[in-house]
C-alpha cells in the first residue's frame, strides 16, 4: 500500500533506498559491536591478576629468547609459574554477568545498549555528510529496527526449515 494520497505515487517520497537503509543499519550494528568489544576488553583487563599474568608471560618469553634450550630449568621460571598460577586463581572469580562457557578467562560484558542514542546520533551525522541527505535520528533508528526485525524473521524461517 502506498504512503498517503489517493492516486498512485502520491505522498512522501522515500529518502533512502533499500540499500542505503541496510548500510545505515549495518553501520549502527558495527558501531555497537565496537563498543561492546571495548567493554569486553576493559572488563577482562581490569580483572584482578591480569597485570601479574601479563608481566609473568612477558618475562617467560624473555627467558625463552635468551636460553631457548634450557629455560625450563631455572629457578626464576619456577617462581614465574607460581605467579601465573596465583594470577589464574585470582582471575577465576567471575562476575554475575559472565557466561559460564569459559569460566577461566571469560571475555564477555553486557552489550552497551545505553549508548544506542549516541550511536544513532553519530551515524545520522556521518551519513548525512557522506550522502548529502538529511538523515534524522528517527530515520536511522527506524532503519536499525527494521533490519533487526528482518533478521529475526529470517532466523525464524531458517529454524522452521530445519525442523
Amino acid at each position: 500500500m502506498g504512503r498517503g494520497g489517493k492516486r498512485a505515487g502520491a505522498g512522501r517520497k522515500r529518502i533512502l533506498s533499500d540499500e542505503q537503509m541496510i548500510i545505515v543499519a549495518g553501520a549502527c550494528e558495527e558501531r555497537l559491536n565496537e563498543l561492546w568489544e571495548q567493554a569486553r576488553d576493559h572488563a577482562f583487563r581490569s580483572r584482578p591478576g591480569y597485570g601479574k599474568l601479563r608481566s609473568a608471560g612477558s618475562r617467560i618469553r624473555q627467558l625463552i629468547s635468551k636460553n631457548p634450550h634450557n629455560w625450563e630449568k631455572t629457578d626464576e621460571v619456577h617462581r614465574l609459574q607460581e605467579t601465573v598460577q596465583d594470577a589464574i586463581k585470582s582471575m577465576r572469580h567471575t562476575p554475575s554477568w559472565v557466561t559460564r562457557s569459559n569460566p577461566l578467562f571469560p571475555r564477555t560484558a553486557p552489550r552497551p545498549y545505553r549508548r544506542k542514542h549516541e550511536i544513532i546520533a553519530a551515524i545520522s551525522e556521518e551519513y548525512s555528510e557522506r550522502w548529502g541527505l538529511t538523515l534524522t535520528t528517527r530515520m536511522v533508528k527506524r532503519c536499525w529496527d527494521e533490519a533487526r526485525k528482518y533478521r529475526k524473521e529470517i532466523a525464524e524461517e531458517e529454524s522452521e526449515g530445519e525442523v
